[in-house]
């Protein structure tokens, strides 16, 4: 599995990925005046958050999904303006799927993610450059993210490890993921067009 998940660290770069504004201070945002197309968050950023680090704009970001590897492995996902922080979904054919956090240092085991005041505790794996945990498409934690505003990630052993990241167009890109490794039909769907609350 760590050699699935180094292989897709090194591949993701080469890809590309979706754009998105983060940093630890984000997280205080999403929670209080979320989701990321609510006016209201980005006055809490320019409020509250370092600048030098986070530059609100009239970009929403979005989550968006591809194929690497000619097209074995397919993702889904979202990250940083710079690049250097994600989520991500990465599976393939033969049951592999993991939830991927790029660019985070290596020792953080245990992070709760939390998608509209749900939390869930998951054990990660430190990679090259990243954390991995593998994740079933049944998983509860999945089906919130797809239906959900935004995800907050915290360590849960102490330090300021915090990033939140707007769950805007994660249900299409994730269950489209799923669908291109075989883990549903494209018109079964759980979730369904339109069911997401926003």
């Amino acid at each position: 599995m760590k050699a699935f998940a180094a292989l897709v660290l090194a591949m993701m770069a080469a890809a590309g990925a979706a754009q998105a504004q983060t940093n630890s201070c984000m997280g205080n945002c999403m929670i209080s005046d979320g989701p990321a197309d609510n006016p209201n968050f980005h006055a809490c950023l320019r409020r509250i958050c370092n600048p030098d680090h986070v530059q609100p704009s009239e970009h929403i970001p979005t989550w968006n999904a591809g194929a690497i590897q000619e097209g074995t492995i397919i993702w889904a996902g979202i990250d940083t303006q710079n690049g250097q922080h994600g989520l991500y979904y990465f599976c393939q054919d033969g049951g592999i799927s993991d939830l991927m956090i790029p660019g985070v240092p290596p020792g953080v085991q245990r992070l709760a993610l939390t998608v509209d005041g749900q939390t869930f505790e998951k054990s990660f794996n430190s990679i090259a450059n990243g954390l991995t945990a593998p994740i079933v498409p049944e998983d509860p934690l999945m089906r919130a993210m797809r239906g959900g505003k935004g995800v907050v990630i915290e360590s849960l052993s102490g330090g300021n490890l915090m990033f939140a990241f707007p769950l805007i167009g994660a249900e299409d890109a994730l269950e489209g993921a799923m669908v291109g490794c075989g883990f549903m039909q494209d018109d079964e769907r759980p979730l369904g067009a339109g069911e997401r609350q926003d």
